[in-house]
């Protein structure tokens, strides 16, 4: 009996200044109209070719990737709240400059200035969430902004259709309601989240070769890497879904319309299930989580091999969708749980590098895989990339132990969360080192 009421009993609420992130994030991703968008308006408002269109959105992706690793950092240097204020208001300038752009070097410029402003703050916002959150609720504060990051995401595109169907100038609306918007985000987040930042300690590096050196942490973590190449390989398997997905169902006949409806209840699955799982990961080692997901995500991918009518479709993407509802609350979880309090900012920063990797590898690799080898080959790929993800992940099952990301029943639990104050310049714990 006392079993059940235990398992009854609510959670408890999260903490105030995680709300406003969530309506910060909400706000911001409700008016991102922009980048879904860019292909098509540098092809039909610009008039651009459609190689010189390509270059130019890898110009955003490549600033968005290299964003990461200089966002946390910033995060860890000046603190959240600074390097929240400040990626807003560069991101929202850059929406500007870019909207504003005519010259194909301008719009170039433009595209990776916003790329690598635009997404400057989201080291942050993790580390930040680490911050504030008790790290036994982590899986499901994270999953709570996964929500409102694809609501938003669910909706933005519909209000951007019917901007562009004002004919011309549409389009200088949605850069500038992108911009505001992120300035909102900024308002939201400078007026109600105060610095969080765990107070350095004595050994805090402030020689710039010390510095260099806490920048350099994660990157000699080997638990973080192979958990950070995992993830990359699950994010190469996730990133066929917008590339290499609708042209093989293109080849089945799937209308580009019916494949609009098909990857849209990839969104509407994540608005309905992930409120309710999130919080249930929590008592799930975060090990076997991961390896779960990446295998929903292979077999999911996988079965658009056999796929030929819209339902079969319909199946394969709510198989991978589950994937991904398990994976986008435990991966930063489990990275705020690996970084020492005084470089989660640093380290979220760091894994952001990775995924921005596979978004960057994953479309091209998935093309040339179809158009060279044929689509048994891409899509049993896929599972083969899921499985060797999902034994990484099991692989690191005893080294998350020794890191002490879950206590004996396997619950994700680090009582030490506000006050592990490890030396920075010291370099990642040795395995088997208490963490308290």
């Amino acid at each position: 009996m006392s079993s059940k009421l235990a398992t009854m009993t609510p959670a408890p609420p999260l903490p105030r200044a995680f709300w406003f992130l969530w309506a910060g994030m909400l706000v911001n991703r409700l008016g991102g109209f922009i980048v879904p968008f860019l292909a098509l308006y540098l092809t039909e408002e610009r008039g651009l070719p459609v190689e010189q269109a390509g270059l130019i959105v890898t110009l955003w992706g490549a600033g968005s990737l290299l964003s990461g690793p200089f966002g946390g950092h910033l995060a860890d240097s000046i603190g959240r709240r600074k390097t929240l204020g400040l990626g807003t208001l560069l991101g929202a300038a850059a929406m500007l400059s870019l909207g504003f752009a005519r010259t194909p070097m301008a719009l170039g410029i433009g595209a990776f200035a916003l790329g690598f402003l635009g997404d400057m703050f989201r080291p942050a916002i993790n580390a930040t969430v680490a911050d504030v959150v008790p790290e036994e609720q982590r899986p499901r504060a994270y999953g709570i902004m996964y929500w409102a990051y694809n609501l938003g995401f669910s909706i933005a595109p519909l209000v951007a259709g019917l901007a562009m169907g004002r004919g011309q100038g549409g389009f200088v609306w949605l850069f500038v309601g992108d911009a505001a918007t992120t300035l909102a985000c900024g308002a939201i987040l400078w007026t109600n989240v105060p610095e969080s930042r765990p107070t350095p300690t004595h050994d805090a590096p402030r020689l710039p070769k010390e510095r260099a050196r806490a920048f350099l942490t994660p990157y000699r973590d080997w638990t973080f890497l192979a958990f950070a190449v995992s993830a990359f390989l699950a994010a190469l398997v996730f990133h066929q879904g917008f590339v290499a997905l609708p042209v093989d169902m293109g080849k089945h006949g799937i209308s580009p319309v019916m494949f609009g409806r098909l990857i849209a209840c990839n969104g509407i699955l994540i608005v309905l299930v992930q409120p309710f799982v999130s919080g249930r990961l929590q008592r799930m080692r975060p090990a076997r989580v991961l390896a779960a997901a990446a295998l929903l995500m292979g077999i999911g991918f996988g079965l658009s091999g056999i796929a030929a009518s819209p339902w079969a479709y319909l199946a394969s993407i709510a198989v991978w969708t589950f994937g991904e509802i398990l994976m986008a609350p435990v991966t930063p979880t489990v990275v705020a749980a690996l970084a020492p309090a005084s470089l989660r900012g640093t380290y979220q920063g760091a894994f952001q590098f990775s995924w921005g990797g596979a978004t960057l590898i994953g479309p091209v690799l998935g093309a040339v895989v179809l158009g060279r080898l044929g689509a048994p080959v891409l899509w049993w790929g896929c599972v083969v990339v899921g499985v060797l993800s999902a034994m990484v992940c099991l692989a690191l099952g005893p080294a998350f132990a020794r890191r002490g990301l879950y206590d004996a029943r396997g619950a994700i639990d680090t009582p030490h969360a506000q006050g592990d104050e490890q030396s920075i310049v010291a370099g990642p714990r040795r395995p088997g080192a208490s963490r308290s």
